[in-house]
């Protein structure tokens, strides 16, 4: 028989305030790096984000469903390989053609589930008990299909339901990055309408004025933005802290604080 021992490290959640951003924050630079290493978590989620009791560190837990991505693979991991916890996954991940293994898992699908995770946080956690509400209850048990299109609906509600008492003041970041990504996806899916409609000979008419000055961009035409764009994009709306974090391939090189239970060698 094989034991493997851990150190014991507290959930995430019981950082209260302030206190959830540097944990939070370390862990996203320690995912972002090692996604630069290969290294393709797939499965963010509440309890798979800790924290070091000892130091306060952020910690990245349970790679269960990790993958060791080869950089020039042509056939790259994609989201049904592997799912992770439906309730965090990206919009795009929870269409028929991602849940069909149809869609190459790429950073940006990560990162969408650290956001989502900090709305889950923020909304069901007070004082460190679990407490479900709307609008996540409306996630829960139900099919891929149903839990996309309340992800897409909850722009209409986030001026009504806040977050818990213990998180109030992050109800400002987490309009931003829900309205960020519902039409990130809203984009995304009109660029692939277009694209698969001129392949086939329709006009579509003259590209429209995307307005994203909500979240401090405006483009005329929507173009996919690099990993590092998007990942500028989201620290930018995420709650600050003292820590330093660096966007990604910048922080190569910088010390993996917030990574456990995994040996880069």
């Amino acid at each position: 028989m094989r034991a493997i021992v851990f150190k014991k490290l507290i959930p995430i959640t019981d950082k209260l305030g302030d206190d959830l951003a540097p944990p939070f924050l370390q862990i996203l630079r320690c995912h972002a790096l090692l996604w630069e290493f290969g290294i393709q978590h797939g499965d963010i989620s509440d309890t798979n984000l800790m924290v070091d009791p000892d130091n306060d560190t952020g910690i990245l837990n349970d790679f269960d469903l990790a993958t060791v991505a080869d950089k020039d693979a042509t056939d790259p991991p994609h989201g049904g390989d592997r799912t992770g916890t439906m309730v965090f996954m990206s919009v795009e991940l929870l269409k028929g053609d991602g849940q069909q293994g149809r869609i190459p898992r790429l950073y940006r699908h990560d990162l969408e589930s650290f956001c989502w995770v900090l709305f889950w946080i923020c909304y069901c956690y007070d004082n460190g008990e679990f407490r479900p509400r709307y609008p996540c209850t409306e996630w829960i048990n139900v099919t891929p299909a149903i839990c996309r299109a309340m992800k897409n609906t909850i722009p209409q509600d986030i001026d009504t339901a806040t977050a818990t008492e213990s998180y109030i003041d992050y109800q400002p970041s987490l309009a931003e990055l829900v309205y960020y990504w519902v039409e990130f996806h809203n984009e995304l899916g009109d660029m692939k309408a277009n694209k698969s409609a001129n392949t086939r000979g329709v006009d579509t008419g003259k590209p429209r004025r995307i307005d994203m000055s909500h979240v401090g961009v405006v483009k005329r035409v929507f173009e996919e933005p690099s990993d590092n764009q998007v990942l500028c994009t989201i620290l930018d709306m995420l709650p600050q802290s003292d820590e330093v974090v660096m966007p990604w391939p910048q922080a190569r090189g910088y010390v993996l604080t917030g990574v456990s239970q995994i040996r880069i060698i």
